[in-house]
């Protein structure tokens, strides 16, 4: 078992930093608006590993959970099992998925003489995540209060948990964007040579992206953005010309998704990975992906686009050939100009023309100058004469 998968056995589980604050009622446009928000500003805040123990009614909590994965233990035990649905999130490109635990109480711990603070089970758990429109491993957990019912006396003195809850000294981690799995240090803490921790040695949980076991679920996450990325640019290969991909050129796919750190999957992952993604038009890929996966697909796509405009107009149609040229090769070898689509002798006598009609209009424009010039002096000498009479 990895760092990682033995700090989420433990019940950690990575949440994002801020304190959300306790809300009586989540509606889905509440939610909604919190997943949308907390897909923007994850890429440049680290998630942090903390305990999610026996929360309050109304609190709510933002974590990361990596695909495949159940809830970590929050120290509330739940008489009945999980019902999921789904709701479209307020238009057609984002889906809503709503996850309800309920009739939940917390047990009693004889063994450090912990009373239940329950007399029913009441608590309600429910968890949000956008599977389209959004990043589903952000989730959104909100405790509530529901319809109480009776709590099962077999259960109720049966801890779900070990109590004390040990100190927490992982670093936060990066979860999505180009920094994932990358770890964040606290000012003036060592980034390497600290004593091995859980998670925090070398290689170990998401952040030892160098290599060792704790690196493979980050590893699998990259893979499947590649792996999405790379439908991505067979579709859009298909649609262009169906058979002219993009080669690998600077930048290509050996390092999307790594982000700064330049380490993609070792070498030998490739047989590991899973069957290539099948070809949909769902058009849900760049949800998914990384911001730097998306924009080198942008780019290379675009370029050659905006390359085919500048050649064509540089150097003309290539299969058009400038008729009655012979080169070194035979006739009809060298290419247009690009000023061979004009007309030397119909631009001479256009220029001819419009000579002759600025000659006419500075000889008009002459005129009504020395017509206005006489009149202002005649004028002006009025106006002599009239002050001489004043005086």
């Amino acid at each position: 078992m990895s760092h990682f998968d033995q700090a989420r056995a433990e019940g950690l589980c990575l949440r994002y930093p801020e304190n959300l604050g306790q809300h009586g009622n989540m509606t889905y446009d509440m939610a909604l608006g919190m997943l949308t928000k907390a897909y923007q500003v994850s890429h440049s805040v680290p998630y942090q590993w903390g305990w999610i123990d026996r929360p309050n009614e109304g609190q709510t909590y933002l974590i990361f959970m990596p695909p495949n994965s159940g809830f970590p233990n929050d120290g509330v035990r739940y008489q009945e099992a999980d019902t999921r649905y789904s709701i479209p999130g307020g238009n057609s490109t984002k889906e809503l998925e709503i996850t309800e635990s309920k009739y939940g109480f917390i047990p009693s711990n004889p063994q450090i003489g912990f009373p239940s603070p329950d007399t029913a089970a009441w608590r309600v758990r429910r968890r949000y995540r956008l599977t389209k429109g959004g990043h589903p491993q952000l989730v959104l957990v909100h405790y509530a209060r529901g319809n109480p019912a009776p709590i099962n006396p077999s259960l109720a003195a049966q801890p779900i948990r070990s109590y004390p809850l040990r100190q927490v000294s992982e670093p936060p981690l990066y979860v999505i964007g180009d920094k994932v799995g990358q770890k964040a240090y606290p000012a003036g803490a060592p980034a390497h040579g600290q004593q091995p921790q859980m998670g925090a040695g070398p290689g170990g949980g998401m952040g030892g992206m160098g290599g060792g076991v704790g690196q493979i679920g980050m590893q699998n996450m990259l893979a499947q953005q590649n792996r999405e990325m790379e439908a991505l640019e067979r579709r859009g290969g298909q649609r262009q010309g169906r058979g002219m991909a993009p080669g690998p050129g600077p930048g290509g796919m050996g390092g999307v998704g790594a982000g700064p750190i330049g380490t993609g999957p070792p070498a030998g992952a490739q047989q590991r990975q899973a069957p290539r993604v099948d070809d949909d038009d769902s058009g849900d890929e760049a949800d998914q992906i990384s911001t730097r996966s998306l924009a080198l697909t942008r780019y290379k796509r675009n370029h050659e686009h905006m390359n085919e405009v500048f050649q064509y107009a540089a150097f003309g149609d290539p299969t058009k050939r400038a008729s009655g040229v012979k080169g070194a090769e035979g006739p009809d070898t060298k290419l247009k100009t690009p000023f061979s689509i004009f007309d030397k002798n119909d631009m001479e006598g256009k220029t001819a023309k419009l000579e002759l009609e600025i000659a006419s209009l500075r000889a008009q424009a002459d005129d009504r100058r020395t017509r206005r010039e006489r009149v202002h002096g005649g004028v002006a000498a009025a106006d002599v004469t009239m002050e001489g009479i004043a005086v």
